[in-house]
């Protein structure tokens, strides 16, 4: 059994290398097409090449993402309200496009930070919550 077991890993690990390197190449391609054509999406075509890539190459996350990822649906309830309030009070101050771009990496701190209080005192603890509830099989009530 435990020679089978290992069969069945290895061949999962060669199916993903080999899916790795299909979406390698078809990103390389892809980046060649675009900006040979510099069609106005290839920015955001590098980027998610990129995203794409840390996902499949990278094994283990920093600490820095991944508690971004604990607080990536408070910030997703949020950033709207946090960031957006800014760029709208700030929108019209500045007319350059470099300190725009500027500003919109700066709503984006602002997010971060107004997420963290949303995240600490109503998300975490009514996830908390949540996991004590259980429900009864039988008429799918909470215990």
């Amino acid at each position: 059994m435990p020679r089978q077991q290992q069969q069945q890993s290895l061949l999962r690990k060669r199916r993903r290398r080999g899916v790795e390197r299909v979406v390698v190449l078809l990103l390389l391609m892809l980046a060649i097409f675009l900006h040979y054509h510099q069609t106005e999406h290839f920015m955001i075509f590098y980027v998610s090449a990129i995203v794409i890539l840390v996902i499949f190459f990278v094994k283990e996350l920093p600490n820095m993402i991944s508690k971004m990822s604990d607080i990536s649906y408070s910030f997703y309830l949020t950033h709207g309200f946090t960031g957006g309030l800014f760029l709208y009070f700030t929108r019209n101050i500045f007319n350059d496009d470099i300190t725009r771009i500027v500003m919109v990496f700066i709503a984006l701190v602002i997010s971060i930070l107004g997420t963290l209080p949303f995240y600490k005192l109503i998300e975490k603890p009514w996830q908390k919550r949540s996991q004590k509830l259980r429900l009864n099989a039988l008429n799918n009530a909470p215990k």
